[in-house]
């Protein structure tokens, strides 16, 4: 019972809490993250809807974590995460996620380290169409 009892501690990553080993997701994310990778239904609903409005050849911007549902859920990929007003191409869509619509946050992936920025919805607002809009997913052309 108790090599049973180590061997869940080491492959655990408990033992690693206190010797400095290897971090683990399920004991070393901060806890206001978790929600981010919950999944809305309207966003799946949204990403869905996407895929069959878009020609193959449309480009699609999204942030890092939005761009998670549309593989899942769209079967399409964001041709560019970085979703600043500088960055946005006039004929793309632009899916927002609902931590980017009631947050108001974007994520952006950089040398292993994901950094949180203000979404530019006013810049999507008055520079682009919505043209899809739910409690937790927008979609701008």
């Amino acid at each position: 019972v108790i090599i049973i009892g180590f061997f869940f501690l080491f492959q655990t990553g408990f033992i690693d809490q206190f010797t400095g080993g290897y971090r683990r997701i399920t004991l070393n994310t901060a806890p206001a993250d978790h929600y981010l990778y919950l999944i809305n239904t309207s966003e799946t609903y949204s990403a869905r809807w996407l895929k069959k409005v878009r020609k193959p050849n449309d480009l699609i911007q999204a942030d890092n974590m939005a761009n998670l549902r549309l593989q899942s859920f769209g079967d399409s990929n964001s041709n560019n995460s970085k979703v600043f007003p500088l960055s946005m191409k006039k004929d793309a869509f632009v899916y927002l996620i609902k931590v980017n619509v009631v947050d108001n946050m974007a994520f952006l992936q950089y040398q292993n380290q994901t950094i949180k920025y203000t979404y530019p919805t006013d810049f999507l607002n008055s520079n682009k169409n919505l043209i899809y809009s739910s409690q937790g997913s927008r979609i701008y052309r």
